[in-house]
């Protein structure tokens, strides 16, 4: 059963399922598990952990000689009803307790990092991206991520505010939204001069208004609330602003790629021919490759293909399920369909591919 811990103390015992993180501190509220878009293993526990609140589902992998991957929900422990948090790197290193800094996190939240001092190298999803004074980090839902590490492999001394927020959160802005719902945008961002000024000045300014929530009445904090929807809307529409690299321009899709990219996430264990995603969302498949060209200069089978191979990674690397199931779980009847499939796309052979990551 697992422990209680508080200051780094077990103290005792409580429930399966009722455990979370604030601050250190574990709660008593059973937490409801996140049900995933993608494909996931089977087993789960409840673990002790968090980042920003409490934990959500852990992944254990026995045997793997590997970290375990640790599912984060969101939860603001000053403001519980409020989908956003803007909070410090210092205050995010006092949450974190050992085994989290070492694990791989999943979050079912956005992550916005802007770095002001400090170097370090964070890890998302397979990718590592150095980060430095004007690193703009943006972990999405899903994504896999290792906190900015130093070269000793610890949390690295960074001066940095990060902006955490639920989907729901932002309003419904068509220039927001190409940011917070492109599930393979960037990840990293290495600001120029003028633009890290203009989103640090963005960022402040959420700062700012989220520091005054706790002084204001009901009626005050009601528009302090749409106050901050707007500002982060205002941030998010400059992140899109922000030169992509390569061909990546998810406005160049219009609604046909925005349409294709959320079926995508949603469907991509069970339907992997373009004609398929084009005829569910009533599109003619040239008309649905050339929106995909347009938005990355890939094809749309090549998306299809790029994120199932980035879950089969995922599955290798931080679970302990055998090669085999990890292709059933993404569709593969066969394992040496799966096998071609993963070695055709990403180079290597899932057995490789697995030692190598570890």
């Amino acid at each position: 059963m697992p422990r209680r811990y508080e200051a780094g103390r077990p103290t005792r015992q409580w429930p399966e399922g009722h455990l979370s993180l604030r601050s250190g501190h574990v709660g008593d509220r059973p937490i409801p598990a996140r049900q995933p878009s993608r494909a996931v293993a089977p087993r789960r526990r409840k673990l002790v952990a968090g980042v920003v609140g409490r934990s959500c589902d852990h992944r254990r992998m026995a045997g793997s000689g590997s970290p375990d991957v640790v599912d984060v929900g969101y939860d603001n422990p000053d403001q519980p009803r409020l989908g956003l948090e803007v909070l410090s790197f210092a205050t995010l290193r006092e949450r974190l307790v050992p085994s989290i800094v070492a694990a791989p996190s999943r979050l079912n939240f956005h992550q916005l990092t802007l770095i002001t001092r400090g170097e370090g190298v964070a890890l998302i999803d397979f990718v590592g991206y150095p980060c430095a004074a004007g690193t703009l980090l943006h972990v999405r839902p899903g994504q896999v991520q290792r906190f900015p590490a130093d070269p000793q492999g610890g949390i690295a001394d960074l001066d940095a505010t990060l902006v955490v927020f639920t989907p729901a959160f932002p309003p419904p802005v068509a220039a927001s939204a190409a940011v917070i719902d492109e599930g393979l945008g960037p990840a990293a961002f290495s600001l120029s001069d003028v633009e890290y000024r203009a989103v640090s000045v963005a960022v402040a300014e959420i700062a700012a208004e989220y520091a005054t929530l706790a002084e204001r009445d009901a009626a005050q904090s009601e528009l302090t609330v749409e106050l901050l929807r707007q500002l982060l809307a205002a941030l998010l529409v400059r992140i899109a602003r922000l030169p992509h690299p390569g061909e990546w321009n998810p406005e160049a899709g219009g609604e046909v790629f925005r349409a294709f990219r959320g079926e995508l996430e949603r469907a991509f264990a069970t339907r992997r021919r373009a004609a398929e995603y084009a005829t569910h969302l009533g599109y003619s498949p040239r008309t649905l490759t050339r929106a995909c060209l347009a938005a990355t200069g890939r094809t749309a089978k090549d998306l299809i293909d790029d994120r199932v191979a980035l879950e089969a990674k995922r599955l290798l690397v931080h679970t302990g399920l055998p090669v085999a199931s990890v292709g059933r779980m993404l569709g593969f009847t066969e394992p040496t369909n799966f096998g071609k499939f993963f070695e055709r796309t990403v180079g290597a052979t899932p057995g490789a591919f697995r030692a190598t990551q570890r």
